[in-house]
């Protein structure tokens, strides 16, 4: 199921949970499906962004 490059990350501060939040919102983007992850529709995050 995971990519042959995964790794673990602990996260131990709040501004290590945005960075990954951030990694997962820009995942549509990289991949060419929209130009902002807002356009997205699945896209949908508990943290202010």
């Amino acid at each position: 199921m995971w990519e042959p490059q995964y790794y673990d990350h602990a996260i131990r501060t709040d501004d290590e949970l945005l960075d990954r939040v951030n990694y997962c919102l820009q995942n549509p983007v990289r991949r060419g499906l929209v130009e902002h992850f807002k356009e997205y529709p699945h896209w949908y995050c508990a943290y202010e962004v």
